[in-house]
């Protein structure tokens, strides 16, 4: 809609409407007496346009496009992070698991916890499978075999979560469905700036804090924006370690957000955003079985690290009467964890206690540029290139022998795809919806144990196909195969 449109459609019904006062500018305004008619020669009566219906006020974007909730034949979820936890510094996913049906977490700890959608699992251990779960921030594809890097929720509009496979949009590693963030973006005409602090205790545990911070500063009047997000967290630990520490899984997180927003002209934006996030656990959270489950005996400290690095550029415009998007993305991920491995201590030729060290360095390079139809909800086509890389190195140490890696494991997936989905009418309330992706995918692994070392290169061909039928009986229903 026009800003015209829009105003006016916002001021039906009352007394009031939208004038035009400047290129960018509008002046509400009552609306004039209605002129005095005499009974004698009544003017001819004429009907008011009526004011348009309500739109959907939820809009889907995970598909691509957008489209309002009511017409996806589709299993979706939004969440606004606000409602999640009200009051609680920077909700992060498990926030979300424990309130959205279907999207759970592994119980590994803060940043080595994998997702999973409708029990859709590979394990609950941090394997070098892939991810069944694929994790978008905007438009950006932030993981691939990686664990969830849990980035906090702050200043963020909400998150989508689809439900089911969504290979024929998302390529591999969405066989569980889609967790996608999607933040607040650079305001062009108002300063802002927000502030928020929060203390929690924990039961049986010690006292954590946080705080987030938020500035938009527009630096060319409806052209040019910057916003910026910063927060750190203290989360308390509640494990006790028998005669070494007590509450000894406590954990810290510290991030942050820069985005800018250039709109050279009327149909085209410009966003550029980096985003980084540190969280740093002291200790494990698991504890064995006792009459005290929240006390272990624990020789070894076994602290997690998960760095987290993104890069992004998207372009959007309109081509004539097609909208055009253009995402590129570039995504490292570091995630280091120590275990006691004094059990297996025979196996490796050494004498306990002995540490596993697992490092771990991800990244991804995705390349994507779509068009789609102008209102956004009729079709989607697009081709896209992503790169992955993951470099694993598990080590062994104890106190006599120097550290030495028992396995190496370096993969390149590289994947070149071609995908489209648009819907028709079948019939009056039936609507079907048919999309594909044409990809090729040619996986590198080179790995090195005790018992050797092998590669192995593995390409494939493929086609992904999806097909919906809804139907719509009346407004806000509808049911889908």
């Amino acid at each position: 809609m026009t800003g015209s449109e829009a105003l006016n459609r916002l001021l039906a019904g009352t007394d009031y409407h939208a004038v035009l006062a400047g290129p960018l500018a509008y002046r509400i305004e009552r609306l004039p007496p209605p002129p005095r008619v005499q009974a004698a020669r009544p003017a001819p009566a004429v009907a008011a346009p009526a004011a348009p219906g309500p739109q959907p006020d939820i809009v889907v974007t995970a598909q691509k496009r957008s489209q309002p909730l009511d017409q996806v034949g589709l299993s979706i979820a939004i969440v606004s992070p606000e409602t999640v936890v009200p009051g609680r510094a920077a909700p992060g996913s498990r926030d979300l698991a424990l309130a959205v049906e279907g999207l759970a977490l592994t119980n590994l700890g803060p940043g080595r916890n994998r997702q999973f959608i409708r029990g859709v699992a590979d394990s609950p251990f941090n394997g070098t499978s892939q991810s069944t779960v694929a994790v978008q921030l905007d438009e950006a594809r932030i993981t691939f075999d990686a664990p969830d890097p849990d980035l906090r929720l702050v200043d963020v509009e909400k998150v989508e979560i689809l439900k089911g496979p969504q290979g024929p949009l998302y390529g591999s590693g969405a066989l569980g469905g889609i967790y996608r963030i999607v933040t607040r973006k650079p305001d062009l005409h108002d300063a802002s700036a927000s502030l928020a602090a929060a203390v929690e205790a924990v039961q049986h545990g010690e006292i954590g804090f946080g705080g987030e911070a938020v500035v938009n500063l527009p630096l060319r009047a409806d052209r040019l924006a910057l916003r910026a997000v910063g927060y750190g967290v203290r989360r308390g630990g509640w494990i006790d370690n028998i005669g070494r520490n007590v509450n000894a899984n406590r954990s810290s997180i510290e991030g942050g957000r820069l985005s800018l927003r250039w709109k050279p002209g009327a149909d085209w934006t410009v966003d550029l955003a980096g985003v980084l996030q540190n969280i740093n656990a002291k200790d494990s959270q698991y504890v064995m079985v006792s009459d005290d489950t929240l006390k272990r005996t624990a020789r070894i400290a076994e602290p997690a690290d998960n760095d987290f690095r993104a890069l992004s550029g998207t372009i959007e415009g309109r081509l004539g009467s097609i909208k055009l998007l253009s995402a590129t993305s570039y995504v490292h991920h570091a995630v280091d964890y120590t275990l006691d491995a004094s059990a297996a201590a025979p196996a490796f030729g050494v004498a306990d206690p002995v540490t596993f060290q697992d490092d771990r360095a991800y990244s991804i390079l995705n390349q994507e540029m779509r068009l789609s139809a102008p209102d956004g909800a009729g079709w989607v086509a697009g081709a896209s290139f992503l790169r992955a890389r993951s470099h694993n190195v598990a080590t062994i140490d104890n106190a006599v022998r120097a550290p030495f890696p028992v396995e190496t494991l370096d993969r390149k997936v590289t994947e070149y795809a071609i995908f489209g989905e648009g819907g028709f009418d079948l019939l009056s309330h039936v609507r079907a919806t048919l999309g594909a992706r044409l990809f090729h995918t040619v996986t590198e692994d080179e790995t090195t144990e005790q018992t050797g070392a092998r590669s192995q290169r593995i390409s494939k061909t493929g086609v992904t196909p999806s097909l919906s039928i809804s139907w719509t009986p009346r407004a806000g229903r509808i049911i889908y195969l």
